[in-house]
């Protein structure tokens, strides 16, 4: 999606929510001043900076790439159909559309080496597993750090600050679920 794309729809939700620049940025702990940027198309935010905003807004970045909001009978959905954003570091596949039918959501998640994210917290359940490369180095803050390596699994309860790295040398691909889905 074009970084112009994304400013229209941020200032959209912000506006129909009825919030101001400063709530928002309250909300998602960043400056309005750089809310106002992007908004403005003046600088492309972060993926962590945009699931902050995403989150201050009450949705995700499957609700909010997604173009298919309507129940559907289908239980195929081809790879050359699903969304996908990145950025540097991370790449992100929404594997399932959007639809209130579909009750958990699932990403295909590529991170490179060298990524260093921020701590975040989700209101749903977190579980993934390993496809290759690796490991993911993941800390659920006040429980500790693991290893998780190629065909392994994790999971992370709602509400647990988490953050998880790329500990390997070469790209990783994971398989990562939201149950519930946040539509």
């Amino acid at each position: 999606m074009e970084k112009q794309v994304v400013a229209k729809k941020i200032k959209e939700l912000r506006v129909e929510q009825q919030l101001s620049l400063r709530a928002v940025g309250q909300k998602a702990g960043i400056t309005a001043a750089m809310i106002s940027m992007i908004e403005n198309s003046k600088v492309s935010p972060t993926l962590a900076t945009l699931h902050k905003i995403l989150v201050a807004l009450g949705t995700d970045f499957g609700e909010f790439f997604s173009k298919d909001e309507r129940p559907s009978e289908n239980f195929h959905f081809p790879k050359n159909k699903m969304e996908a954003i990145s950025n540097r570091k991370r790449k992100y596949t929404i594997l399932l559309p959007r639809n209130k039918d579909i009750k958990i959501q699932v990403v295909l998640e590529e991170i490179s080496p060298g990524d260093n994210p921020e701590i975040e917290t989700h209101e749903v359940d977190v579980a993934g597993y390993i496809l290759k490369g690796g490991p993911l180095k993941l800390e659920v803050v006040g429980k500790g750090e693991r290893l998780i390596y190629k065909g392994d699994a994790f999971y992370v309860a709602a509400g647990n600050p988490h953050q998880g790295s790329n500990a390997g040398k070469n790209t990783m691909e994971m398989i990562t679920c939201y149950y519930p889905a946040r539509y």
